[in-house]
């Protein structure tokens, strides 16, 4: 599974990537750009205009054809990007440098790769993974998770991030995007586990003493209890 389906004229490869996807009007071009960091920054780029586009605009997206086209065009271009939006049913799985320099997914990517079962494809840096499934995080997941060992870390959207989309599909998954919200939720309950719960202090009147009564047997018709056949006694006296 390790392999990819190369293009012959390079790193993106437009033919591979599922129509569900070209379909959307979510497409941008992306370059790199010195961040000052030791990696590049992956600047998405408006197809109509070649100035920055905004994950969270749409005014700044286009359709795939309208980005293929800007990337034949430019040069400067490295590929396109898919944006991810609240009203779409996609999201993405992305394995930072869960490959390694033999070409070997880390098996506990490999792990993920395989429970989501969907589109998956290399990175344009060769030593990550991207799965895009349909599903949406639950409530309780974050974006970026650590909790999964054996490669740099998890990152997880569905609204307000682009990906960048190589076409390089990865061998042995799917080339459709497919449905996997129970799997989704399950990975990141593994990604974003609960915190166990911490008991609640004793409250200060529940320490007890040799022969101290608790509050309950001083007050019975304040608790309840038998504080109906405690009235019906005090009215029988009188």
């Amino acid at each position: 599974m390790a392999s990819s389906e190369s293009s012959p004229e390079g790193l993106f490869n437009p033919e591979v990537i599922p129509l569900a996807l070209r379909e959307c009007p979510q497409w941008v071009a992306w370059r790199y750009e010195d961040n000052g960091d030791a990696k590049p920054g992956k600047v998405p780029i408006n197809p109509h205009t070649g100035g920055r586009a905004s994950s969270v605009d749409p005014g700044t997206w286009g359709t795939f054809e309208a980005a293929v086209s800007a990337w034949i065009r430019d040069d400067g271009l490295a590929g396109l990007g898919f944006v991810f939006a609240a009203d779409d049913p996609f999201c993405g799985i992305d394995l930072d440098e869960c490959i390694g320099e033999d070409g070997q997914i880390a098996p506990s990517a490999l792990e993920i790769i395989k429970l989501l079962d969907s589109y998956s494809e290399v990175s344009p840096s060769g030593r990550g993974a991207k799965v895009i499934i349909r599903g949406h995080k639950p409530g309780f997941a974050r974006c970026k998770s650590k909790a999964i060992a054996g490669f740099k870390e998890s990152e997880v959207y569905d609204q307000g991030r682009f990906f960048t989309v190589t076409g390089q599909h990865l061998e042995g998954t799917p080339r459709t995007v497919e449905d996997r919200q129970e799997d989704l939720n399950a990975l990141c309950e593994r990604l974003w586990p609960p915190k166990p719960s911490v008991p609640a202090e004793p409250h200060p009147r529940s320490w007890s003493r040799p022969g101290a009564m608790s509050i309950r047997q001083k007050s019975p018709t304040f608790w309840g209890g038998d504080s109906w056949s405690h009235r019906r006694r005090k009215r029988a006296r009188f």
